[in-house]
């Protein structure tokens, strides 16, 4: 969660609850609240709508209402890893306002779906007796709801409320990218005034309405212990648990599984696919997706365990999904991966069918084995999960030699950066671990080619130009800071 310092005149609570500590059914309004609502005599005063006077998120409650749940899954996730979005803009909030339309032109019935669901749930969720306080404290001045949601789905759930306030703020449906691009303070400043929004109380529970918190008269930042997040899906989709929890934010799934591991899979593979290169590349695509719906089943016991053994342990803000994650990731993987074991081998389908099961279950129990034991175990362990990252198609196609050796060569360097950061407790970026692969990569080659051992050019080419992809980076960095060591004895006092 984020940082919630105490902004100047206003206040902060503990940090959110997690789902294993049950909360009291009905919150208690901090002091500070109703302090700041009884004495403040401002113009206005302005609350949050989600995780604050209701107590879920209105965006992610609408895209969970949703049905079929399973499609909708895939959709949500599709556009987190694939994000299509940017061609609306790169700022974050562009993602939220696709996903949202999207969905809805995809699937037309939910919002009057969710304007029923509304009706229902809003009364369930109201942040009641801050509500009341609200409603009852005799402030003379405006009650103004303000959101970053949509305003047709938050529409709904505030008239379930029965609350008379007199202004709504909300994002507009179609150009919502703007105005959540804007933010909450230049929304309300259109809407109400620039002075009225200085002379004005605020009451919210995100940092990310610091900007406004700065120029109102009285602002009180404060989390609710009954406050739930619960990001959509909330049933299982392939690399669901790895973009909403493990590496949420961080583009994970399409910086390092798809641009790199699906791209190294059919470098190695497909000049010497036993299949049509359409079929090929298309089984190559299941099967990856099919080996991380199981890895990323391990992200997530490897999570339980450390909330129930470790001291301090470095979880997600959300609440871990429960055990029908698993379920629904096993089916994904069990489906996924017979069918891109039929298209990549299509001469023997039942015995690669067999081999890649052997691989899901050897990868399950390999995880299960590397959670349980202690971190310094783990990172020799770490060598065999790495190793199945990379060299899991060997179990059922041809791999050429220059593309096995660039796997292995891959698949070392990542095992021995884990040891340097478990050992050294030095961060992943500070090692230029992309220059030193090139580096490895090519003195394999030349040893092979001086060996007189045969090696594929097309093979071995692809694969020096994904690594020189992948470390561009850090080269320009290392270019812009290269220099001769005797500068650093001058610099020095």
């Amino acid at each position: 969660m984020p940082d919630l310092s105490s902004p100047p005149g206003g206040s902060t609570t503990e940090a959110p609850r997690r789902s294993d500590d049950p909360p009291p059914l009905v919150p208690a309004v901090p002091d500070e609240v109703v302090g700041a609502l009884r004495s403040s005599g401002s113009a206005a005063v302005i609350v949050d709508l989600d995780e604050t006077l209701w107590l879920r998120n209105t965006t992610e409650e609408y895209l969970n209402s949703i049905r079929p749940r399973w499609l909708v899954a895939v959709v949500l996730i599709a556009c987190r890893a694939i994000p299509v979005w940017r061609v609306f803009g790169h700022h974050d909030d562009a993602e939220e306002w696709f996903r949202v339309v999207v969905c809805s032109i995809l699937f037309p019935w939910a919002l009057p779906a969710w304007r029923w669901r509304a009706r229902r749930d809003g009364p369930r969720h109201l942040n009641r007796p801050l509500a009341d306080l609200l409603v009852d404290d005799g402030h003379t001045g405006l009650l103004v709801i303000a959101t970053r949601g949509f305003d047709p789905v938050v529409a709904p759930v505030i008239d379930s409320f029965g609350i008379d306030h007199d202004v709504v703020v909300a994002c507009r449906f179609w150009r919502g990218r703007d105005d959540r691009r804007r933010g909450k303070a230049e929304m309300l400043c259109d809407v109400l005034g620039d002075d009225v929004v200085r002379d004005s109380t605020v009451i919210t529970d995100s940092e990310l309405d610091r900007p406004l918190l700065d120029i109102v008269r009285l602002p009180v930042l404060v989390t609710w212990e009954q406050a739930i997040y619960t990001p959509a899906p909330t049933i299982y989709a392939p690399f669901a648990y790895t973009e909403l929890y493990k590496r949420r934010g961080q583009r994970y799934v399409f910086h390092m599984v798809l641009a790199r591991d699906l791209l190294l899979w059919l470098v190695a593979t497909t000049t010497v696919a036993r299949a049509t290169p359409v079929a090929h590349v298309g089984g190559m695509v299941l099967l990856l997706v099919s080996f991380w719906c199981v890895y990323e089943s391990g992200y997530l016991q490897n999570d339980r365990v450390a909330s129930r053994y470790e001291e301090s342990p470095v979880l997600p803000d959300a609440d871990l999904p429960g055990r029908r994650y698993d379920v629904g990731a096993w089916v994904w993987a069990v489906v996924l991966g017979a069918a891109g074991a039929v298209l990549v081998r299509p001469d023997e389908p039942i015995i690669a069918m067999v081999s890649w099961g052997g691989v899901l279950v050897g990868l399950s129990i390999g995880y299960l084995v590397y959670n349980h034991l202690d971190k310094q175990t783990r990172t020799v362990l770490y060598v065999g999960l790495q190793a199945a990252r990379l060299l899991a198609p060997l179990a059922i196609v041809p791999v050429a030699s220059a593309g096995l050796v660039a796997l292995l060569v891959l698949s070392w360097s990542r095992s021995m950066l884990y040891a340097f950061y478990r050992s050294a407790r030095t961060t992943w970026i500070e090692v230029p671990h992309g220059l030193i692969d090139l580096a490895q990569l090519a003195i394999a080659y030349l040893v092979l080619w001086r060996v007189h051992l045969a090696i594929e050019v097309p093979v071995a080419a692809g694969m020096l130009v994904l690594f020189a992809l992948f470390a561009r980076g850090e080269a320009r960095a290392m270019l812009r800071g290269m220099h001769l060591i005797r500068r650093d004895r001058r610099a020095s006092p």
